[in-house]
């Protein structure tokens, strides 16, 4: 009886080799030899058509010997400079008229001549800028002082451009020469100081719990030398950098960390 069938059958490589044996090989087994149809599968023997085969391959790898190389790491602290920023006023008694002229002292800078207690904010920044060079570029604002119910009483307030960062000298305010009722100009008080750091911080190795001892924010290389040692790590040179009174940077050279050169990346509170 003549089958027939549409099928396709799938043959894989393996079993490419194997269609071609000798019937004498496998008898009755050989290949197209042994059939049977269940449903829409046809199932075609191929004896020997399994067996696995052992696969050999080579990996090779080559690299190259490079020098160690120390970690340095930059610890920096800075703040933003922002100027200094003074405000005082003139004040009496209730109705009085406030007259004459005030001056001012700046540290061992020199005093300013006589201000007009009326003076513009023209007058003003061209007497300073004229007697006390050091202050630098003034802006100055001037309103009525209403608070005595006096008159001719004004607030000032003085932004020192120049004046950005660190301390400053002293700002001394003399009102001997104002006239009125218990005349007298009070100040001059900090609106804004300039920049400046202080205190201390701490040196962490993250996802661990080490933590330096504190760290002066002007730390000599003894006290910065000091703080990665209480963490546990070693380093060969420390180099400081104080740009300005407002930064700092410590170049630290780190030795072996758990023989390794990759130190973890330090944070800091």
């Amino acid at each position: 009886k003549l089958l027939r069938t549409d099928q396709s059958i799938y043959v894989t490589y393996s079993n490419e080799y194997e269609l071609r044996p000798s019937e004498s090989l496998y008898g009755a087994k050989a290949v197209g030899h042994a059939v049977a149809i269940h449903n829409g599968l046809v199932v075609l023997g191929a004896p020997a058509t399994n067996q696995s085969v052992i696969s050999i391959q080579s990996i090779t790898t080559a690299g190259v010997l490079l020098e160690s190389q120390q970690e340095i790491q930059r610890i920096q602290i800075f703040v933003n400079p922002q100027p200094l920023i003074l405000n005082f006023y003139t004040t009496g008694d209730i109705g009085t008229t406030i007259g004459g002229y005030f001056s001012i002292t700046y540290g061992t800078h020199g005093t300013s001549r006589g201000i007009p207690v009326n003076a513009t904010e023209e007058t003003i920044n061209g007497i300073l800028n004229y007697d006390l060079p050091s202050l630098g570029t003034i802006s100055v604002t001037l309103v009525p002082y209403i608070y005595c119910a006096c008159n001719n009483a004004y607030n000032w307030t003085l932004t020192f451009i120049d004046i950005t960062e660190g301390d400053f000298d002293s700002f001394i305010l003399n009102g001997d020469e104002l006239t009125g009722i218990n005349a007298e100009i009070l100040g001059p008080y900090v609106v804004q100081s300039p920049a400046s750091i202080s205190g201390s911080f701490k040196l962490k190795i993250p996802n661990t719990l080490l933590e330096s001892i504190p760290i002066a924010y002007n730390a000599n290389i003894y006290n910065m030398s000091e703080g990665l040692q209480s963490i546990g790590l070693s380093f060969s040179d420390i180099d400081i950098i104080r740009s300005t009174s407002t930064s700092t940077s410590w170049l630290i050279t780190f030795n072996e960390f758990n023989y390794s050169y990759e130190v973890p990346l330090l944070s800091t509170d």
